[in-house]
């Protein structure tokens, strides 16, 4: 959701400052991971001797529920001044400019947005950039065309058109803005944001890793491993990891091919045999029980050769059965 706040000299409100969270993103991968925030920064029409600029900005990225919360990373700075001062007011409409605040974060500071992250109920993971600005009229602009005769200012106080434009600023002791809040929807996060920091890239949608299932593996660790050789080239390992993954589900609720996966937690959720999650349920298993089963018959290996959509594919297929399952042995898929 779009938030904006008023940029405030006093009592006068002369422009505002937008944030679309759909367009944070990460860069710098995990070496120097960094958030990106654009803001918009739209000055309201002033008369041409009133006209004002925005010519500093600056952003400090909170974590918690108001600006008092945890500062991430150091405070961004930003000279508008620079390339014709952007965020300045002119005549008759508004004037709209982008700018972007660069937060560079620790890896602590990383893993610390993700536990926040995950912790936050669906939907609710909000962050809050804190900003402070200057503003200043720009009393007099020399060296400038006017009018469309293409006269110009040429000589004045000394200095020829040649040297460009200069301008005149009268600082305002104070400008307030208020904070953005940036409520993050976890779709825009995990597309936009984990990659560019080099996490999740085997993941088109985010999801849990499996469970441990003590009395038959760590299911998680197995998980790891197939990830790991998805990563080595060794497709045919990691498919072979996920089989692990989907032998120690069938144990633990104690499935076999008269009583399958897809009956037994039917039955516990009290699902009607004509509900249709039944079918996917039962459908999606057979599928991926038919992925993870060739690695291991060698009369199979002349017909399957596994590439790595394929090994991707059966472990985010995996992962996302596991994640199924599990909520439902729990009984929260009711």
């Amino acid at each position: 959701m779009t938030d904006e706040r008023d940029i405030v000299l006093s009592s006068h409100i002369v422009g505002k400052v937008e944030m679309d969270p759909a367009r944070l993103r990460g860069e710098g991968g995990p070496l120097d991971p960094c958030l990106v925030v654009p803001i918009k920064v739209r000055m309201h029409p002033q008369p041409a001797e009133h006209q004002l600029a925005l010519v500093w900005l600056s952003g400090r990225l909170m974590l918690g529920p108001d600006t008092s919360g945890e500062q991430l990373g150091s405070t961004v700075g930003m000279n508008l001044m620079n390339q014709g001062f952007p965020c300045r007011s002119v005549p008759g409409a508004p004037n709209e400019n982008g700018v972007e605040l660069r937060f560079h974060l620790a890896p602590a500071q990383v893993s610390k947005l993700e536990e926040a992250r995950h912790a936050a109920s669906p939907g609710r993971f909000i962050l809050r950039v804190a900003l402070d600005g200057v503003t200043a009229w720009m009393r007099h602009t020399g060296n400038s065309m006017q009018g469309v005769d293409g006269t110009s200012t040429l000589g004045e106080d000394g200095w020829p058109t040649t040297m460009g434009m200069f301008t005149d600023l009268s600082y305002f002791w104070y400008t307030k803005i208020g904070p953005l809040r940036v409520q993050v929807e976890p779709s825009s996060w995990v597309d936009k944001v984990l990659p560019g920091w080099g996490l999740d890239h085997v993941r088109l949608v985010e999801m849990s890793l499996p469970p441990a299932l003590p009395e038959h593996g760590d299911v998680a660790r197995q998980f790891s491993r197939a990830l790991r050789d998805l990563d080595l080239g060794r497709y045919d390992d990691s498919i072979a990891a996920c089989r692990g993954v989907k032998n120690a589900w069938e144990k633990e609720l104690g499935a076999n091919k008269k009583h399958p996966v897809a009956q037994i937690l039917a039955e516990k959720q009290g699902w009607p045999e004509n509900d249709p999650r039944r079918k996917l349920l039962d459908q999606a298993w057979q599928g991926l029980w038919f992925v993870v089963n060739p690695p291991h018959h060698p009369e199979w290996e002349q017909d399957f050769r596994p590439s790595h959509a394929d090994a991707r594919f059966c472990l985010l297929l995996t992962a996302i059965l596991s994640e199924y399952l599990d909520s439902l042995r729990r009984g929260s898929g009711a």
